[in-house]
């Protein structure tokens, strides 16, 4: 509906998982870790589990699609049903063709074929998904599967996949056996509002065929209030927001639209869907607040000590940054952190390149473009202050302005990720070592209040 109006190859919210727009937070990469080590060392029994719509069902499909050619994976999605059902789809997807019918025909003849991958030097894994819903007696006919091993290898892996529930089923007295068998754990948390924000510029950003929709700092806010960075809470936000702007005929989704859209959503009670265990989002709430506190960002103060205006605030947030913004302004001015006697007097341009507070920290190559606001650095210099790191350019430019506008000497740092994907990196200073850099960020950061990071020159 809303695809051709903004420039969209197809809907960048659309449902159900595709690892083309795969984006990992900082627990789906933990997760695939896990999965990593569990595969190369042969664990028998390893859990995954996260609230709904946390991406634990992409996480698999990629972790599969990636695997070595050493490794057979069978993926089980559907695993409702009787121990034999479970068998003959498992039997299934590794294309293990026989006529057996009873639940010992089915296990020798898997056995037969995890023998064979055994002498050809190969291992197997089954992913089983939303393994929470499976009944005890399958459960334990899972138990039994794994039992398939040599006198010194286990000949499968079994990778269960599901909610929180999944968890207690494994810790009750009745599955103890199984349970005592899981020796890979992880639970998936949700994006934090930094990650939030660079998922749905990530996702916008691949779908778009020309500059993508923007999306204004408010919005993110909504967002992820309504979502709890869960992300399939934030496709439905998302969704709607752009099929309220479309109907609106507007190019970017406001604060005002994604309020009205997370208050639509929220009526129908659909929120509670999105709910997970309390003692862990107070945890997590509790983080992202000193995130929050960390990055409240001096782009947001005309000098130090000084806060904007209301007015100038809005005009930032119109900006679309993603950093976050200021409370309502006072009267009176900021106390300023204290910093060592030299800071206010050094020079702007001695700084150079935050970091971004990034979801990833791939491998990078510095792209050949730039995009620069200043001469590049001396061939010498080893290290960067780097400040920000965005999916989408216009985010970069906003962020370069007003930092270009405080005598800043930035710099917009093309790089690609690991995943060939392209983050425009602003930076405001290069030094020929990882001390004298990070003493900038330091100052940069006390006299600033923005999160900085130190880089290898040219890279991320």
């Amino acid at each position: 509906m809303f695809e051709q109006f903004f420039g969209f190859s197809e809907n960048p919210f659309k449902p159900g998982p595709d690892t083309s727009y795969l984006f990992l937070g900082q627990h789906h990469k933990e997760a695939i870790a896990h999965l990593r080590y569990a595969v190369r060392e042969g664990e028998g029994f390893i859990a995954i589990t996260g609230e709904r719509g946390v991406g634990k069902t992409i996480i698999c499909c990629s972790f599969i699609e990636n695997l070595d050619a050493n490794v057979i994976a069978a993926y089980v999605d559907n695993p409702v049903g009787s121990s034999i059902e479970l068998l003959k789809n498992i039997n299934a997807q590794f294309e293990i063709h026989h006529e057996a019918k009873s639940v010992k025909e089915l296990t020798d003849a898997l056995n037969t074929f995890l023998m064979q991958k055994k002498i050809e030097g190969k291992k197997v894994a089954v992913f089983i998904d939303d393994a929470h819903l499976l009944k005890k007696d399958t459960l334990e006919q899972v138990r039994l599967i794994s039992n398939l091993e040599t006198s010194r290898d286990k000949l499968i892996q079994i990778v269960m996949v599901g909610e929180p529930k999944l968890t207690e089923m494994l810790a009750s007295y009745d599955l103890r056996q199984i349970g005592q068998r899981v020796s890979v754990k992880y639970h998936i948390d949700p994006l934090n509002f930094i990650e939030t924000t660079s998922y749905i510029q990530y996702r916008v950003s691949t779908a778009s065929k020309g500059p993508p929709v923007l999306f204004d700092q408010k919005a993110f806010r909504h967002i992820f209030k309504y979502s709890s960075g869960i992300p399939r809470a934030i496709h439905i936000a998302c969704n709607r927001a752009l099929m309220e702007a479309f109907d609106r005929k507007e190019t970017r989704i406001t604060g005002d639209i994604a309020k009205e859209v997370v208050g639509f959503l929220s009526s129908r009670g659909e929120k509670a869907l999105f709910k997970y265990n309390k003692r862990r989002r107070i945890g997590w709430v509790a983080a992202g607040c000193s995130i929050m506190l960390a990055i409240t960002g001096a782009v947001y103060f005309s000098l130090p000590g000084t806060v904007k205006t209301s007015k100038e605030q809005l005009n930032s947030q119109k900006a679309g940054m993603v950093n976050m913004s200021m409370p309502k302004s006072s009267n009176e001015p900021v106390k300023m952190p204290s910093v060592k006697a030299e800071t206010p007097n050094m020079r702007r341009d001695a700084f150079l390149q935050p970091e971004p507070i990034g979801i990833m920290e791939p491998a990078a190559e510095h792209i050949n473009e730039t995009i620069s606001v200043k001469p590049a650095s001396s061939s010498q210099m080893t290290h960067s202050v780097q400040v920000g790191a965005f999916f989408i350019l216009d985010y970069a430019k906003t962020l370069v302005g007003q930092l270009e506008a405080k005598g800043y000497p930035v710099q917009i740092v093309p790089i690609k990720d690991s995943m060939a994907r392209s983050w425009y990196t602003v930076r405001i200073g290069d030094y020929p070592s990882k001390e004298a850099a990070q003493a900038r960020a330091d100052a940069f950061s006390a006299l600033e209040k923005m999160e900085t990071a130190v880089r290898p020159f040219g890279q991320f």
